[in-house]
C-alpha cells in the first residue's frame, strides 16, 4: 500500500477542519501497530477520525471493537480526553498533521507524522513532548519525552492550493481486490473497475477497510446495510413484544367475557354486604380465586 501524497493529505486536513473543531476528545483506540481511532464527541454525536500511520487519516464508519486498550492507548487517554479540538493543520508544509487541543487553561497537541513509518506524538502547548509512539533519534532532531518538538526541514518548496473537488476513487481489479486510489479520476488503471466517493476521506476508508478485509479473508461489508439490518431487527422486536401484549390483552378480555355472569354476582354480592370478608366471599365463590377485597375503596381482585 502506498503512502500517502502531501496533495492527499492537504486535502484530508481540508475535510476534517470543517467537521472535528468544536468537538471533545473521548476516547483513543489503538487498533494495531501504527493504526489509531480517535472518537469525538459532542451532545451525544460521536464521530470517529482513523489514522493509519504514514497512509491516512480520516473519518471512518467501519469500528472496530477493542476489548483493552494498550498501555500506549491508555496514555494517550489520560493526556487528551475532555479536551477541546481548537484546530487542525498540516505543519511546516510537510506531511505532518497538527490537531490543537484544550481544556480551560491547559494547552495540548497531537502531532501525527505521516511520511517513513510515521509517528503520534503528544505535546503540551509549548510543544515538549509528552508522549511519543515511536522513540527516535535522528542527525537533526530526536523525538522523546522531555524535549521540544522539532519537525524535519521541510522539502516542499511552495504550499499546494486545495483542490475544489474532492471527487475520488478508489480501483478494483477483476478479483474484487482494492488496488489503488485517487484524488479525481485517474487513467493509471484503465484495466479495473471503479466506485466514486463524494471526499477522499470516504474513498480512503472505504479503500483500508477493503485492504483490512482482504488480509483477514473476509468478505467486506457496508456499514449502511449492517445499520440497516440492525435497525430490521430492532423493529422485529418491538413488533413481537407488541403481538405479545395484544395476545395477553385478547387472552384476558376472553377469560373476562367468558366468566362475566359470575363476576357480576359477585361484585352484587360484595354491594350487598358491605361487611364481607374475603374469606366468606370465597366460600360463597369456590370456583374463582379472592385475591383481596378493599370495602373502603371499593375494589375487589379476582383470579378466574
Amino acid at each position: 500500500m502506498r503512502d500517502i501524497s502531501n496533495l492527499e493529505l492537504i486535502t484530508l486536513v481540508d475535510e476534517l477542519r470543517g467537521e472535528i473543531i468544536g468537538l471533545k476528545v473521548d476516547k483513543f483506540y489503538e487498533d494495531r501497530e501504527g493504526k489509531f481511532r480517535i472518537r469525538l464527541a459532542k451532545r451525544g454525536v460521536q464521530y470517529n477520525i482513523q489514522c493509519i500511520l504514514s497512509k491516512t487519516i480520516n473519518k471512518t464508519n467501519y469500528v472496530e471493537k477493542i476489548e483493552t486498550p494498550t498501555s500506549f492507548a491508555m496514555a494517550v487517554r489520560n493526556r487528551t480526553e475532555g479536551f477541546t479540538v481548537e484546530g487542525i493543520e498540516q505543519y511546516n508544509k510537510d506531511r505532518i498533521v497538527i490537531i490543537k487541543l484544550a481544556k480551560m487553561d491547559e494547552k495540548a497537541n497531537i502531532i501525527i507524522e505521516m511520511f517513513g513509518k510515521g509517528n503520534f506524538i503528544i505535546t503540551d502547548g509549548k510543544m515538549e513532548i509528552q508522549l511519543a509512539y515511536y522513540q527516535q533519534v535522528f542527525n537533526d532532531r530526536q523525538v522523546r519525552k522531555g524535549i521540544e518538538y522539532r519537525p524535519p526541514k521541510s522539502t516542499m518548496t511552495k504550499e499546494a492550493a486545495v483542490p475544489a473537488d474532492h471527487t475520488s476513487f478508489i480501483y478494483i481489479d477483476n478479483e474484487g481486490k482494492a488496488i489503488d486510489y485517487s484524488l479525481g479520476a485517474s487513467e493509471k488503471h484503465n484495466g479495473a473497475s471503479s466506485q466514486q466517493f463524494p471526499s477522499l476521506g470516504q474513498a480512503l476508508d472505504e479503500f483500508y477497510y477493503r485492504k483490512e478485509m482482504e488480509l483477514m479473508g473476509t468478505e467486506p461489508k457496508n456499514p449502511e446495510a449492517e445499520e440497516l439490518e440492525k435497525s430490521i431487527k430492532r423493529q422485529e422486536g418491538i413488533l413481537k413484544g407488541m403481538q405479545e401484549g395484544i395476545d395477553s390483552a385478547q387472552y384476558t378480555g376472553n377469560r373476562i367475557m367468558e366468566n362475566m355472569e359470575m363476576i357480576n354476582r359477585i361484585i352484587k354480592a360484595a354491594q350487598e354486604n358491605r361487611r364481607i370478608t374475603k374469606e366468606e366471599l370465597q366460600k360463597m365463590f369456590p370456583k374463582v380465586k379472592v385475591l383481596s377485597i378493599d370495602l373502603k375503596e371499593k375494589t375487589l381482585e379476582i383470579e378466574v
